[in-house]
């Protein structure tokens, strides 16, 4: 709403709303081009595909189509109760989709829309929704791609600006997290070696010697000895290890019986030993990678608010003009 100019009174009138766009632009035909006819309305059409209310509404249907995915999962888990209902769904989901694209491939063509990754996503969850459709049979594990349907969700991140930001921000992080990740690896790898040594013939034969020098049975509930399923091999202990690592009933199913032996040095040893291997990975790693993670997203906020000024000011200052050279005096008359 605005004041009109003269009313003392008070008047008031619309103002239209704003947008970053810009008004629609023009028709224009570039006799230039091949079939200037078909392409005179490309730059509207993009107008029009990057309207706000044209997000807003994409991401509505996608978000649609999640929660019909999660409906159908919950009350028709076989598919074979509400086929043609969720058919009808599947269906009409396809076609919006398509014709989304469609139009995004126009308005960007062509160069421009397979540049973006978001844009690739996009084609093969599409793609693999119309073979679906159309029930194209795929051969062996091609199979498999039907699932992608799930992963339409993962399209709505494109559409709303802070998931996007997390997205890129996960994507920068990388290189970094990697990183991270190789040095807890070969934590693991290290703890889960030392573990088979320890402790691969931890109850074997069945029986284990408590620290008040008493035999008892000690088996798993799958009729294993301890030390061969827990820790007989490499696997085996890298596994028991990550479980270690999740906090997953670790302390009770994985360490108290190496605690709880006969010799007091191996007690210590065990109790050491689990307690640096949490306070290394899932203390001290674990918020390393939290930490490269904010990181980026922290240098992505304030590339944002930055805006294209930022680079502009890191930039050193042009050189200065030479100056012309000085004329000599005319000499002064008497």
């Amino acid at each position: 709403l605005a004041t009109s100019a003269g009313g003392g009174g008070g008047a008031y009138k619309m103002r239209p709303a704003r947008s970053t766009l810009g008004p629609m632009p023009p028709i224009v035909e570039d006799k230039s081009l091949m079939f200037p006819w078909f392409w005179k309305y490309q730059e509207r059409v993009k107008w029009c595909y990057k309207h706000t209310y044209t997000e807003i509404t994409v991401a509505m249907v996608i978000g649609g189509n999640f929660l019909t995915n999660i409906v159908e999962s919950t009350i028709d888990p076989q598919k074979d109760k509400y086929e043609d209902v969720f058919g009808v769904f599947e269906l009409f989901f396809n076609i919006v989709f398509t014709i989304e694209l469609t139009v995004n491939f126009y308005a960007h063509w062509f160069a421009p829309f397979w540049k973006s990754g978001w844009n690739v996503f996009d084609f093969l969850v599409v793609t693999i929704g119309l073979l679906t459709t159309f029930k194209v049979p795929l051969p062996g594990p091609f199979t498999l791609l039907r699932m992608m349907r799930a992963f339409r969700v993962f399209r709505l991140f494109k559409r709303v600006p802070s998931l996007k930001k997390i997205m890129d921000s996960l994507a920068k992080a990388i290189p970094g997290v990697v990183n991270a990740f190789i040095i807890q690896i070969l934590v693991m790898c290290i703890y889960s070696i030392l573990a088979v040594e320890f402790w691969h013939d931890l109850g074997q034969d069945g029986y284990f010697i408590n620290e008040n020098n008493v035999t008892v049975e000690l088996q798993t509930s799958r009729g294993q000895d301890y030390g061969h399923e827990y820790f007989g091999n490499f696997p085996k202990a890298m596994y028991t290890m990550f479980q270690v690592l999740t906090g997953d009933s670790w302390s009770e199913a994985v360490a108290r019986f190496a605690l709880h032996g006969n010799q007091v040095h191996i007690s210590i040893g065990a109790a050491f030993f689990y307690v640096t291997f949490v306070i290394l990975n899932a203390v001290v790693l674990i918020n390393v990678v939290v930490a490269v993670l904010l990181e980026k997203m922290v240098d992505n906020g304030e590339e944002d608010e930055a805006g294209p000024t930022s680079s502009m000011a890191s930039l050193p200052p042009p050189p200065l003009a030479p100056m012309p050279p000085t004329l000599p005096l005319p000499p002064s008359t008497p």
